[in-house]
């Protein structure tokens, strides 16, 4: 065996990695420590690039049972950092979480420039994901929505060039499978 052949065997598959639709809810008791943690991860880098960024959750969040990790790695994690990414220096991005009904969580994440024009925020969940990372990301966000039988939009803010991310996902994702 050849020293080339050695080495063909250690690269890594080459098959490209798919998100897992696959979700592991669990009991959420807490939904207010987790978007807490999730607006602390973010923080510093807002501050850094001078970007206001707040958080509003609603009081009364029941129990939730869903696969936080995931819907925070693929979801909220992506579009944060995109919203972070295309905002200036001087922008706002909010993160809002209610109960809208009693089956139903929203998640609304608002940044006062989003770097789109506004036909490709209206379709950017309904068309084949490009290639690059943000289309990726996008394309996993709404794989893991699908997955918890949420859904997910993008709003267009016609008092800014801003746009709002809209997530509704199911409070019992267990219950809904």
């Amino acid at each position: 065996m050849t020293h080339s052949d050695n080495s063909a065997r250690r690269t890594p598959s080459t098959r490209k990695k798919h998100l897992n639709t696959a979700i592991k809810p669990s009991a959420i008791y807490n939904l207010h420590q987790h978007f807490e943690c999730l607006h602390n991860t973010f923080q510093d880098e807002a501050l850094s690039k001078k970007i206001a960024l707040s958080l509003s959750i609603e009081k009364d969040m029941p129990v939730a049972y869903c696969d936080m990790d995931s819907l925070r790695m693929h979801v909220l994690n992506s579009l944060l950092a995109n919203a972070l990414f295309h905002t200036q220096a001087g922008g706002k991005i909010s993160i809002h979480a209610e109960k809208s009904d009693d089956y139903t969580m929203t998640i609304k994440i608002s940044a006062s420039d989003s770097g789109m024009l506004p036909d490709e925020r209206r379709n950017i969940f309904f068309r084949p994901p490009a290639s690059g990372k943000n289309h990726a990301a996008i394309y996993n966000a709404l794989r893991c929505v699908q997955a918890h039988k949420g859904n997910i939009s993008m709003m267009n803010e016609p008092e800014r060039s801003g746009a709002t991310c809209k997530i509704e996902i199911p409070l019992y994702t267990l219950c809904m499978q």
